[in-house]
């Protein structure tokens, strides 16, 4: 009895080691969803009296949309700059801000 138990529980370990490395050897996930394809913005300091420092006004098809830009680089950080880049919506708070809507720019560049 006792060599029946031990052989079902090295059995079972074997498989389960079997199992987790299947699933490091498979490719990695692709890219989250909501990443954007290139857009490009003016960075403003417009909304400087409502809490905003700096957001990034995008023209879109249904009007202007904001963005608050999470740990933008400080060569990007300049009213007027036009940019091109990808983002992904952040969940970080928004702060005193209420204007746009936090993300993270990725791929930067500026425009001419």
């Amino acid at each position: 009895m006792r060599a029946i138990i031990t052989l079902v529980v090295a059995s079972a370990a074997l498989i389960g080691c079997r199992k987790q490395q299947a699933a490091t050897d498979a490719p990695p996930p692709p890219p989250p969803a909501d990443i954007t394809d290139f857009q490009t913005g003016v960075v403003t300091t417009a909304y400087a009296d409502n809490g905003c420092a700096l957001l990034v006004e995008m023209a879109n098809a249904e009007g202007p949309k904001l963005l608050i830009p999470m740990g933008l680089d400080e060569k990007f950080a300049k009213h007027g700059l036009k940019l091109k880049f990808k983002f992904t919506p952040s969940r970080a708070p928004q702060g005193s801000c209420m204007e746009g809507r936090p993300a993270v720019l990725e791929e930067v560049s500026i425009l001419k």
